[in-house]
Order: C-alpha cells, then structure tokens, then sequence
C-alpha cells in the first residue's frame, strides 16, 4: 500500500511539473540523424528538469522537519546520500570525486531552501498543509531520483561541449532551475560542479 501511495505521490508530481499536455508531448523532437545539437540540448533539459523535480521536494522536507522539531542540517544523512551516488556513479562510469562535488552542492542548495521556510514560516506564521512523509516518501523518491539525474548526466555527455557551447547552456539551466528559495548565483554554482563532471579514465 505504501509502496502504491509513493508511486501515486511521485505521478503528481512530475505531471504537475512537466505541465505538458498530449499534443505536447507528441511534438517533443526526436534524435535524428544531422540534430546532435538539437538532442543534446533536449537530453540536458531533461537533466535540468530532473535536478528541479528533486529540489522540489524541499518545501515538504522542511514543513515535515519544522512540525517535528528537526534541525535542517543532518550530516549522518548527508553521509548516506553522497555515498549512495558514489556507488550509482561507478555503475555510470563517472568520475566520483566530480559526482561527490556536484551532489553536495546540491545538497547545499537543498538546505538553502530548506532555510529559506524556515525564515517564511518564522515571520509569517506556519500554515499547514498535506506535505509528503519524509521517511516513507520523500528518502526513497530523493534516492532514486539521484540515480536518475546521474544517467542523464551520462546522456548529455557535456565533457564534450566547447566553452561556449555550455555558455549557451547556462540560462538554459538557470531559466528551467527557477525555484523559491535559491538565488541565481547558488544556480550558477550547481551549474559549476555540474560541467566539472567527467567520465572515468
């Protein structure tokens, strides 16, 4: 049942967050031969859209850890997150100690909005609402979402882009990366430890 209830909660989500309607979807561009450019820009808006969908999940991480008195920060946790896309990246092929600076700028970012409630609710008052469980939903979606960000990272391949190939990349990044809480140059950091990435030698 809980397991039927986390695939439900995730559904919604990513529908609420694409917003695409059938026609849509049916008119996303497909690879074809002489569109490398025009794939890769695709394959790194999906990368894009995936980091977002996993920072979307800080609003209710914060709501759950303010009704129960837990301190933002939790470094044991942390440990467990960066670890487990260690382990993911040696499957991808990717370079580990570019993977570990990447996930923990984005765990920084994750505390940043986090924070950010934290203030909100502070002065403005806490209202409650139907937040997602964070033991039973939201560690498990985070976890596998982790993996799904490093195979997109595989797909875009972005050590292979010229500077100024990924100089057109950034407002891309920054554009499709809007969000409460972060500032643009917290986005230009994750994009950053994002092009730092490479595969394994």
């Amino acid at each position: 049942m809980a397991s039927i209830k986390r695939k439900r909660h995730k559904e919604l989500i990513v529908n609420q967050l694409y917003q695409l309607s059938p026609q849509e979807i049916q008119s996303r561009p497909t690879q074809r031969k002489g569109t490398s450019s025009l794939s890769q820009n695709s394959n790194f808006e999906m990368l894009v859209m995936l980091i977002r969908y996993r920072l979307s999940f800080m609003k209710d991480v914060a709501a759950y850890k303010w009704e129960h008195q837990i301190a933002i920060e939790d470094v044991q946790r942390e440990k467990v997150v960066i670890e487990n896309s260690l382990q993911n990246a040696k499957a991808h092929r990717l370079d580990g100690d570019s993977i570990r600076m990447f996930f923990t700028t984005q765990i920084t970012l994750a505390k940043v909005i986090e924070q950010y409630w934290f203030d909100e609710w502070q002065t403005e008052g806490f209202n409650s609402f139907d937040y997602a469980d964070l033991s039973t939903i939201i560690r498990p979606v985070l976890i596998s979402s982790g993996n799904d960000i490093l195979k997109a990272i595989k797909a875009c391949k972005l050590w292979h882009n010229t500077r100024h190939k990924n100089l057109e990349l950034l407002p891309i990044f920054c554009n499709k990366l809007e969000m409460t809480g972060i500032s643009l140059h917290e986005k230009h950091q994750l994009f950053k430890t994002l092009l730092a990435i490479k595969p394994l030698a």
